[in-house]
């Protein structure tokens, strides 16, 4: 299962500067909560490979709405799209699904490592 090119990028950086700008500018505390939001999605797809797919679709119903949540736009979309998917799909075709999944989540991990690494965030 591909997901659909979008023209969207792992982590929406205008949604970061405004949680950032919301958070009185504390840096430490938005990279807490992007933190938070990369342990938990990383919980959520490793709990999904051992759920049944009624519970599989609420688990990736909720990490859409994190995803969405924090502006990693492309988990967010892949979630929506797997929700509903893999609900009566077999096995295989889950994993299968919940490794790109993953996938994303390695690029999101890598776009926000970048964007706090290029930006001028104070240190």
């Amino acid at each position: 299962m591909n997901l659909p090119p979008m023209g969207e990028h792992a982590l929406d950086t205008e949604l970061f500067q405004e949680l950032h700008e919301s958070l009185g500018n504390e840096l430490e505390t938005v990279v807490g909560i992007y933190r938070r939001f990369v342990d938990n999605a990383a919980t959520s797809v490793a709990v999904s490979r051992l759920q049944s797919g009624a519970e599989r679709a609420s688990t990736l119903h909720t990490l859409k709405g994190s995803a969405a949540m924090v502006g990693a736009t492309r988990i967010a979309a892949l979630s929506s799209l797997l929700q509903e998917s893999l609900l009566d799909s077999p096995g295989e075709v889950a994993a299968a699904a919940l490794h790109e999944l993953e996938g994303e989540l390695t690029s999101f991990r890598a776009a926000l490592a970048s964007h706090l690494e290029s930006s001028c965030y104070p240190k």
